[in-house]
């Protein structure tokens, strides 16, 4: 009896420690295998990257923001500290929603989805920078985070661009030269009086918006 439970005691053991090793074995072999030939299928954050593109096979850029001129007229009337405090988590990296594009309305006294943005050229030898809010919102982007891109297009016009007593009305892509000289004193005014160089600039958002 003595012999047996020895015995008995001694295989159990050795047995165990077989099981030991293969499922250790098991467990690298996997990790091997996870970390070396899976598929990027997953998003992965790269905060020091800015965009908000996303890519299932690649990597998540960022968010990106497309605030409608009556969203951001509104957020212009919170009264301080909490429309800074807003801004803040916004627009400041690492912090809040940490937003890394932004995307502005080009006004045109139009309807704009929810509201309308004013027009910077209401006539063709008048220009106003300072008419609207998508430049104070674009300038309070970039001051909290001075990598943030930038981006803009009109998302209607005045009647002098699009021309709207002629019959059929007229668009502005049928008057290119015009629409580019207001796109292109919009971005101007962005830059000489509110410091801001946009990144991208579109012409239309939508056909007769």
């Amino acid at each position: 009896y003595i012999l047996f439970y020895f015995s008995f005691f001694l295989y159990s053991h050795i047995y165990i420690f077989i099981y030991l090793v293969f499922l250790f074995l098991y467990i690298i072999s996997s990790l091997f295998f996870f970390f070396f030939f899976k598929q990027k299928t997953a998003y992965e954050m790269l905060r020091s990257l800015v965009g908000s593109e996303m890519c299932i096979r690649d990597r998540f850029l960022g968010y990106g923001v497309n605030p409608s001129a009556g969203t951001y007229r509104l957020l212009h009337d919170y009264p301080e500290p909490a429309r800074s405090e807003i801004l803040d988590y916004m627009f400041l990296p690492g912090f809040g929603a940490s937003y890394h594009r932004i995307k502005l309305e080009i006004g045109g006294d139009g309807q704009g989805t929810d509201g309308a943005e004013a027009s910077h050229m209401r006539t063709p030898d008048t220009v106003n920078t300072s008419r609207g809010y998508a430049w104070w919102l674009l300038a309070e982007a970039k001051h909290r985070n001075p990598v943030i891109e930038t981006y803009a297009l009109a998302e209607s016009w005045p009647r002098w661009v699009a021309n709207g007593s002629a019959t059929p009305p007229a668009g502005p892509l049928d008057l290119p030269a015009l629409a580019a000289e207001y796109i292109v004193t919009w971005v101007a005014g962005a830059k000489h009086a509110h410091g801001v160089d946009l990144d991208w600039v579109g012409l239309w958002n939508e056909h007769w918006a």
